[in-house]
């Protein structure tokens, strides 16, 4: 699924996510942000995996079957 039909089904169950969250969601767990050489600290290399939670979890398999549903497949 794209990053949009994500937030397309997250949204019919009730629950609205970032683009940016669901870009998280995807990413492998080694994923890390690059060095950034103007910051204070370059070498803070923050993870861009993210979690989905329980909740965000159950949001997206009722709001993919609704998705699913309404496309006819």
């Amino acid at each position: 699924m794209t990053d949009q039909e994500i937030i397309q089904a997250m949204a019919l169950s009730g629950v609205e996510v970032s683009r940016s969250r669901v870009n998280g969601w995807k990413r492998g767990a080694g994923a890390l942000k690059r060095p950034d050489p103007g910051s204070h600290n370059p070498d803070n290399r923050e993870r861009r995996m993210k979690l989905m939670s329980d909740e965000e979890f159950d949001a997206f398999c009722r709001g993919l079957w609704l998705w699913l549903r309404d496309r006819g497949d």
